[in-house]
């Protein structure tokens, strides 16, 4: 979505308007990885991005690629390990450089839109972030699990659909 709105700015078309299609079938050695602990979904989503309108502008976002704590690029078997005691700072870390970036601070956050992987794990971040767990949509991760790259997806959608947020 930041992409396709950098390329907007630079384009010249005001009417251009990208879709954004996001989707991944469970195929990967991911759903053998504790597979009484994961639940995952297959769907797909899509969205159209433009270069302005008073709908939900992206004001920032951050990435954290810690290399080694990937089970596909790495010769350690402790990934999972490392991951389980990691994960929950790396994400609270991220998150707040997000928030930073757009000049705001957590308490200003309405809600997040999170991945589907694990409501305990999110719990843990927002324990790190001082953040309510209520404001983190999580009513899906029962619902349709993690559905890698379509959650955030899904939870905006059902944030509207439910008057969390407001449509425009």
């Amino acid at each position: 979505v930041d992409v396709a709105g950098r390329l907007l700015a630079v384009d010249g078309e005001p009417d251009a308007l990208p879709l954004i299609v996001a989707g991944e079938q469970v195929f990967t050695l991911d759903k053998s990885l504790r597979p009484e602990a994961q639940i995952f979904g297959e769907a797909a989503a899509a969205c159209l991005v433009s270069a302005s309108g008073p709908r939900d502008r992206v004001l920032s976002y951050a990435t954290l690629q810690p290399g080694d704590l990937d089970h596909w690029a790495t010769d350690r078997f402790d990934y999972a390990e490392r991951l389980g005691r990691e994960y929950a700072v790396l994400m609270s870390e991220v998150v707040g450089a997000a928030v930073a970036r757009a000049g705001l601070r957590a308490e200003d956050l309405r809600l997040i839109l999170p991945h589907n992987v694990n409501v305990t794990s999110w719990h843990r971040v927002c324990r790190l972030l001082d953040f309510p767990p209520e404001r983190v949509m999580l009513d899906n991760v029962p619902l349709v699990g993690h559905t890698f790259a379509s959650d955030a997806f899904i939870n905006h959608r059902a944030s509207h659909r439910q008057k969390i947020l407001p449509e425009h």
